[in-house]
């Protein structure tokens, strides 16, 4: 199980100053990746994103790279008259030249930005920068899965409880069902029929009393929320994707539990299935950030 959100970051020294490269990733219905790399370094782009979509199944990938340079003698001389004359008309634009306002502006590569600055040796520094990073990434998103995973165990070991404890209470619930439903039929049957005509007029109240009874039995909703529990739980030991499986199956559970809250009529078994749904919203916040 992993988090679909996370963050890390490497640090490298290179030829023009330090090279720092982030990596965050974000909530998505599917993999997407993003980068501030200029086109002059699409090949590494490319083989950057590549190595991402092989670790990543869902979520926005940002990868964001930063030179800063060690001195004013590095080689960003040549740009420094243009890179002013760009700051008057970009305020924006911070006063220390870097590699990442340039790759910005509209004539980077015009100017052979990276023919004249980027040492081969660089090149591949920035390569297995970019790896490193991604999967220091995917080793943030496993272990913040782990932890996402550890509240999902307590969340569901609490509506495991609350759900034996409505399961003590239905034979208490059924008798006094039972009861009443022999006390109302009672009462109809000490009415006098005396004709055919009244026979046929209560035979409706007697039949809808019946099927009322059998309506609002619990056991099939209760197996079937049992049934759930048990195998989002089954999920929670499976290697691999399970986070749309998890969502689909919070929602079965939510649905069950608000079906007994409505057929229950009965204020104990309501307070138990109120605490199971607050468990089950819980995890259905967890279960939007996962994969």
């Amino acid at each position: 199980m992993q988090s679909m959100t996370g963050f890390a970051t490497q640090s490298y020294d290179v030829t023009q100053g330090s090279l720092r490269v982030s990596a965050r990733s974000l909530n998505h219905k599917y993999f997407d990746f993003k980068t501030n790399l200029p086109i002059a370094l699409g090949r590494q782009e490319a083989d950057a994103k590549a190595f991402a979509k092989s670790l990543f199944e869902r979520g926005t990938i940002v990868l964001e790279y930063d030179i800063q340079v060690a001195s004013a003698g590095n080689g960003f001389s040549g740009f420094e008259s243009w890179y002013r004359a760009k700051q008057k008309e970009k305020p924006e634009l911070p006063e220390t030249i870097d590699w990442v306002s340039l790759w910005r502006l509209e004539a980077a590569d015009s100017f052979g930005l990276v023919s004249l600055e980027a040492n081969p040796e660089d090149i591949d520094v920035l390569n297995a920068v970019s790896r490193k990073v991604i999967e220091a990434l995917y080793n943030e998103r496993c272990r913040a899965g782990i932890a996402i995973r550890s509240l999902f165990v307590t969340h569901h070991s609490i509506a495991m409880s609350l759900l034996d404890d409505v399961k003590a209470l239905l034979p208490a619930r059924e008798r006094e069902r039972y009861e009443h439903s022999v006390k109302s039929l009672q009462e109809l049957q000490s009415k006098l029929i005396t004709s055919e005509d009244e026979r046929r007029l209560f035979e409706d109240p007697f039949d809808t009393l019946a099927r009322n009874f059998l309506k609002k039995n619990l056991d099939e909703e209760i197996d079937r929320l049992e049934l759930h529990l048990t195998h989002f739980r089954t999920l929670l030991e499976t290697n691999g994707p399970t986070g749309k499986k998890i969502s689909f199956l919070l929602q079965e559970l939510l649905r069950e539990a608000n079906t007994i809250n409505a057929k229950a009529e009965d204020s104990a078994i309501a307070n138990k299935i109120i605490g199971l749904k607050h468990e089950i919203e819980s995890m259905r916040e967890q279960a939007a950030n996962i994969v």
